[in-house]
């Protein structure tokens, strides 16, 4: 069972009925979610996907969109793609979730969102170009990959984004 949780730095800004917290949320939340509650400060396990400072993006014209099709692929089981793939971590998607939350303005494109046959996930933008991808891997592991008429570029993040900035704007500029 995969439960979604959603963090608030500002804890009076979530409904506190379960009821109401499903319809808040409801721009994220796929059909056949198991579980649905709110979480302030404690740590995540391994069948929870925390999304922490919501109330920062949950307006973004790529949030909504974005969130969802993540989520969805935790639904995903062993197997999916016929040849083995491994099923999506939560610890993947909390991961990619953090990191877009970080790097991404309110009018930044959708991303498309795809699963990795490692149990990772990985998001996409190709414009007139411009190709970007970030993948994180099963265990958190964060990465990239951009091409552009001028350039090319690709590596591993650790905690400085500051390389994943610089590829959204010119995500934007296109």
């Amino acid at each position: 069972m995969t439960t979604l949780i959603i963090e608030s730095p500002v804890r009076q800004r979530l409904p506190n009925d379960i009821s109401s917290l499903k319809t808040w949320a409801s721009p994220i939340l796929p059909s056949h979610i198991d579980t649905f509650s709110p979480k302030v400060g404690i740590p995540a396990n391994n069948d929870e996907v925390v999304v922490h400072n919501i109330d920062q993006v949950q307006n973004a014209n790529w949030f909504s969109t974005t969130a969802r099709a993540l989520i969805e692929l935790l639904y995903l089981p062993d197997g999916w793609d016929s040849y083995g793939a491994k099923q999506v971590k939560p610890r993947a998607v909390e991961k990619m979730l953090e990191t877009l939350m970080s790097i991404l303005e309110p009018n930044t494109p959708t991303p498309a969102v795809v699963p990795t046959s490692q149990g990772g996930v990985q998001v996409e933008w190709h414009r007139s170009q411009v190709d970007f991808e970030i993948e994180v891997t099963s265990s958190g592991e964060l990465s990239f990959f951009f091409k552009s008429p001028t350039e090319e570029q690709e590596g591993s993040v650790k905690e400085d984004q500051t390389v994943l900035k610089k590829y959204i704007r010119t995500i934007k500029a296109t």
